[in-house]
């Protein structure tokens, strides 16, 4: 930024941006005490605009006939950008060998060319094991090659794909991924390489999983409560009107429960709840749904029957199972319950008024003294 004139008789240290003595005395001291003929160094100049210019010093000596030294020639390479470039390459290799995520690098032919750290730690195996292979060694088996077809679509379409995909790890491990994939093309558009970056998310889907379980099962019995029921009844009768099919479900209450937390304490009552639970799954198949409505209440959805007597057959075995003593810290504890039936769509032809009557039902059947059950529009005891 200085013309010829402004640096007439200016210090050379004042070119630079603090005072360097020791690397600009290192040239020159290089020259005089071993004779060479020219001397590098990289320094920082201050433009006379005040910004920082970064160059190279290349110090040549000019000298007499007899030897010695009369002048130096200097002369400044600017390596500014240079430097910056190599800022940037130090950068990128420092968040690559430094990523939590695994990163992959290939070639145009889907050759891996290059792994960080933690595509080791997160898959198992080391840059030897992979260099020079596909990226499906990965594969877990688990997505079809409509799968891969669709990601290989869109990533040629758009440059980019992400989305989650199951992995398998070296020790034979499968695990979710979030995965993003990226495609690197020369200055004439050409594919040059393949990039994938891809997290480990196992622990992010377990606690998702947990949460969803959380909100959706109740806390106690683990069974679905509420939200769930209500969205599989939904369900159910979705399936029972494209199918032409029957489904039933059943309100079972339990007498005089209130007397258990009263006599033993509600840690007992809990015990219990958790004991009639179980045996209520083993009245049902794995294709109905078992809930705790609330309380001492629970509901099934038995889906595809084929008569009144099957839901009978279902209701008489639920109340032995309950009535069946047992035994919770030395307390010997007997229940009996009453069941409220409605069929769909014999009873009701709507979720509310399914409910409903399910629920008129099962007062019915406590009002008959308990450990019966009681049809929404046939009273039958049990």
């Amino acid at each position: 930024g200085y013309a010829g004139e402004d640096l007439r008789g200016l210090e050379f240290s004042g070119l630079f941006e603090r005072p360097q003595e020791e690397a600009l005395n290192a040239p020159g001291k290089r020259l005089f005490e071993d004779g060479d003929a020219c001397r590098t160094a990289e320094l920082a100049l201050v433009h006379k605009q005040d910004r920082i210019v970064r160059v190279q010093l290349r110090v040549s000596p000019l000298r007499c006939p007899s030897g010695k030294i009369r002048y130096f020639i200097c002369v400044f390479e600017d390596i500014t950008e240079r430097k910056r470039a190599e800022e940037n390459l130090r950068l990128a290799a420092s968040v690559f060998d430094n990523s939590i995520e695994a990163i992959v690098i290939t070639d145009a032919h889907a050759n891996i060319v290059k792994t960080n750290r933690a595509f080791t730690e997160i898959t198992g195996y080391g840059p030897n094991e992979v260099i020079g292979k596909n990226p499906r060694l990965l594969s877990s088996g688990l997505h079809n090659a409509e799968f891969y077809r669709s990601m290989g679509a869109i990533l040629i379409d758009t440059g980019q794909w992400a989305g989650e995909i199951i992995n398998r790890r070296k020790n034979g491990e499968i695990y979710p991924s979030w995965l993003t994939l990226s495609i690197v093309k020369d200055e004439r558009g050409e594919i040059t390489n393949y990039v994938g970056i891809s997290a480990d998310i196992t622990v992010r889907k377990e606690h998702e999983e947990r949460l969803s379980f959380l909100a959706n099962h109740d806390a106690l019995t683990r069974l679905p409560n509420r939200i769930l029921f209500n969205d599989r009844l939904k369900q159910a009768v979705a399936r029972a009107n494209r199918e032409v099919t029957e489904m039933a479900i059943l309100f079972v209450d339990l007498d005089d429960f209130k007397n258990v937390n009263d006599s033993f304490g509600h840690i007992t009552g809990d015990s219990a709840l958790q004991i009639v639970s179980k045996r209520l799954l083993d009245c049902v198949r794995k294709s109905d749904t078992l809930a705790r409505w609330g309380g001492d209440e629970f509901i099934l959805l038995l889906e595809k029957i084929v008569s009144a007597e099957d839901v009978a057959g279902v209701a008489q075995k639920v109340l032995k199972r309950i009535s069946g003593p047992f035994q919770i810290d030395n307390h010997e504890i007997a229940l009996t319950a009453s069941i409220g039936i409605s069929r769909f769509p014999k009873d009701a032809k709507d979720l509310t008024a399914l409910l409903k009557g399910a629920d008129e039902a099962m007062y019915r059947a406590k009002e008959s003294g308990g450990n019966n059950y009681q049809f929404s529009s046939i009273i039958k005891s049990g």
